[in-house]
């Protein structure tokens, strides 16, 4: 068959090479369409009951994640330049696109009672500059006599204010946050640098937006570098400008049927899909290093140019369609898992490894057809660091077979140590520096109020006016008690803070009057409250109530702890709650950004895990299928276990933590090291089956198919290890443990393998 395809190919060279130059211009002119997703990674499945708890929360209270926090600690504040320049600042974020309101201690609205027409009016502190320090002085006295806002907008004890801007939901989930975010910070600092004094940026919006866009930019940037280190790497192992160009046109080609078949399928390109390209330069430069060293070979050999490409496509085109094969199947597991991210993941990576196996297969044997044949020697092939070295390999192996099996199961054993301390966590803002700037802004925010991301708890009562019930309003006031004497969360708001500030107006704007009203100033509040609007506010009884106030919304920020310690923070706040409200009465439900993330990076690490289980499955019945001999299946799959544990060993011995960039190295990592196993036993086989023992198919296997496969590593092995440069946690372990597993995978295939040959598949036939 594979002869009849090699035949077909070569007799149809030209129809082909046009034929694939055009679609893969016309998935290119697609592939500039490819949108970058602004909105959060669709990880958790529909209807998962976190994301309906999630959904249901956003319809009646909003995104809940739309706050842009500006923080700063100073004696000044009240100095009447400072405050004035303050409230300036205010008005200019007011002015900027996407922000809707912006609230500060002056600009904070004061409830006044307006007995005629019984409703609270809601002025701002200030609607202009103070003119004296005196009219200053008064207004710090009446702002700081309201207790609505201590630990929300400023914390007495250590000078420490903010200023917090709501953006518009459409901006947070589009390209215009970028601009929203950069303009704040960059009207923002004008103030900072007038004053010499730093401020603090954080909250959701500002997390997304400079993750997001750092994480593009790194991107775009090691995509770059890794087609520039691939093209150098093979301008200088081949020592020729063709051999380094033709593979580099494979690798573009790849890159543009990718961002073509995203395009196509509808979808955009998230963190997951981002991770795609690198991939496929990954794995179309192995492809053309074994056609390419193949062709060399069978030309030395008998300098026929038409039955080299022949015994190309047949004998390596078998060969890259298993090896193609594993690794489509290593990545399109994904797209059986429920997580939407995932799915698209799988799809996109499993379809474009294909296609890449097809435009390797035909499009550098064509190439190669065209050009003048080469020398019947080749300098890269004779007497070269690499040859030399694999020369050497054979007679130690033969000489310490037993060894090297000992020494890798005392390895594997050691491993499993560092197995059992892998441990999974993640964190909202995970993977930048901790000396950055944006890290140690959250930390401060973190430090002084408590933490900015979102945690919200919604308390059904099950019936209409439920949550202004008294009795109802006494318990959400004990759930706050709980929130604010744990350290790991901000000052909670609710109704019920909104009915202490409402009382205190009532009764003149005394500070003592700031309590729970009784059954009886209840009513006369809300009704004043339902008759209330504040500028850019809503009403504070629908800012934390549902419609027919049958919910009441308890609402707080946290600290980023991590996916690790969400668990034991969720189980104590339940049981706290649960001791003060009838749970199975009334439906408590948790949700934001923190619980969102915890369960999201849960469902992404469980599904990557059995993704890579249900890959090694799959990988195992292909290799099955083409050696057809249960001892070859098990020869197979030992040097490919140890690279892995190898990378979970140092994981855990290192204490990296398991999260979707980690662990999407062991896919990566499974599917180059079974290349390597399959080209070199795929060898080993033909040699035998052309009836030669097990020694001398061991020995041309490391001569031949070892160049090839040492080529790949180097070449892999640096794509990879610029990522290392990253200034993100996830993306410099991606660099930096897949180009570790690649030097131990082909080490184990190299050595460890042969050994295993030896020893096991008759190895006292022949001579050394």
């Amino acid at each position: 068959m594979w002869l009849k395809i090699a035949r077909f190919i070569l007799n149809n060279r030209l129809v082909l090479l046009i034929a694939i130059t055009a679609l893969v211009l016309l998935m290119a002119f697609i592939g500039k369409d490819a949108k970058i997703a602004y909105s959060s990674a669709k990880i958790v499945p529909s209807d998962h009951p976190k994301f309906i708890e999630h959904q249901q929360f956003k319809e009646k209270f909003g995104e809940g994640g739309n706050i842009f926090f500006i923080g700063l600690q100073t004696d000044r504040f009240f100095n009447l330049d400072f405050f004035n320049d303050w409230y300036e600042l205010g008005e200019q974020c007011k002015k900027i696109e996407g922000v809707e309101a912006v609230i500060s201690l002056a600009t904070a609205p004061i409830i006044e009672k307006d007995t005629v027409n019984k409703k609270f009016d809601m002025p701002p502190a200030i609607t202009g500059k103070i003119g004296t320090q005196q009219e200053l002085d008064s207004l710090k006295t009446k702002l700081l006599a309201l207790p609505f806002y201590e630990n929300i907008l400023y914390k007495k004890e250590d000078s420490t204010f903010l200023m917090a801007l709501n953006i518009n939901n459409d901006f947070i989930n589009s390209e215009r946050r970028f601009a929203v975010s950069e303009e704040i910070v960059a009207t923002a600092e004008g103030f900072s640098q007038k004053y010499n004094i730093p401020l603090r940026y954080s909250g959701m919006p500002y997390i997304r937006a400079v993750t997001a866009k750092r994480v593009n930019a790194e991107l775009e940037l090691f995509l770059i570098l890794s087609i520039i280190a691939a093209a150098v790497l093979l301008l200088l192992l081949f020592r020729s400008f063709q051999a380094m160009f033709f593979p580099m046109l494979i690798v573009l080609g790849g890159i543009a049927f990718t961002m073509g078949t995203i395009v196509l399928l509808g979808y955009e390109i998230t963190m997951l899909i981002g991770l795609i390209p690198p991939v496929i330069v990954a794995i179309s430069v192995p492809n053309c290093v074994y056609l390419i060293n193949r062709y060399y070979r069978e030309m030395e050999k008998h300098g026929n140019k038409e039955q080299a490409l022949e015994q190309v496509i047949q004998r390596i085109g078998y060969v890259i369609f298993y090896a193609n094969l594993t690794t489509a199947i290593g990545f399109s597991v994904f797209s059986l898992m429920r997580s939407e991210s995932l799915r698209e993941f799988g799809i996109v990576a499993g379809i474009n490894i294909a296609v890449l196996f097809f435009t390797s297969l035909v499009i550098i044997p064509v190439i190669l057809s065209f050009l003048p044949a080469p020398k019947r020697k080749h300098k890269h092939l004779q007497n070269n660091i690499f040859t030399k070295l694999l020369a050497k390999i054979f007679p130690f192996v033969a000489a310490n077979r037993w060894k090297v099996i000992g020494i890798s199961l005392v390895l594997l054993l050691l491993a499993i140590g560092g197995i059992i301390q892998l441990e999974s966590k993640s964190y909202i803002f995970d993977d930048v520096s901790k000396n950055s700037t944006h890290y140690t802004d959250l930390k401060f925010f973190e430090s002084k109020f408590n933490g900015v991301i979102p945690f919200d708890v919604m308390v059904n009562t099950g019936k209409k006016n439920g949550a202004t019930k008294s009795s109802i309003l006494k318990r959400v006031e004990k759930i706050q008690g709980i929130f604010t004497k744990d350290s790991l969360f901000a000052r909670p708001m609710s109704l019920v803070e909104g009915l202490k500030f409402a009382k205190q107006a009532y009764f003149s704007g005394l500070p003592k009057y700031y309590d729970l009203p009784s059954q009886y100033d209840k009513n006369f509040i809300l009704s004043y409250l339902s008759n209330t609007k504040g500028e850019g506010t809503g009403t504070l009884v629908n800012s934390f109530t549902d419609s027919t106030k049958q919910i009441v919304r308890i609402s707080t920020q946290m600290a980023d702890v991590g996916t690790h310690e969400i668990p034991t923070v969720l189980d104590s706040i339940q049981s706290k709650v649960a001791a003060v409200i009838d749970t199975s009465r009334y439906k408590v439900s948790y949700t934001g950004s923190t619980i969102m993330a915890y369960v999201g990076n849960k469902f992404l690490i469980e599904g990557l895990i059995q993704s890579v289980l249900l890959a090694f499955a799959l990988i195992a019945l292909v290799i099955a299928f083409i050696f057809r001999q249960p001892k070859m299946l098990l020869i197979a799959f030992i040097p490919n276990i140890i690279p892995l544990a190898f990378t979970a060993a140092l994981m855990g011995y290192s204490g990296i933590y398991l999260k979707p960039a980690t662990v999407l190295i062991f896919s990566v990592a499974l599917g180059i090291s079974v290349d390597f196993t399959i080209h070199f036993l795929a060898k080993y086989r033909q040699e035998r089956l052309s009836g030669r023992n097990s020694t001398t198919a061991i020995q041309k296997a490391i001569n031949e198919t070892g160049l090839s496969m040492t080529y790949t590593a180097i070449i892999l092995f640096f794509g990879f290890i610029i990522f290392t440069a990253s200034s993100f946690q996830g993306t410099f372990y991606l660099g930096i443990l897949t180009s570790t597993t690649i030097i131990v995978a082909i080490v184990a295939n190299l050595v460890l393998l042969p050994s295993i040959l030896l020893a096991f598949d008759g190895g006292g036939e022949g001579s050394v």
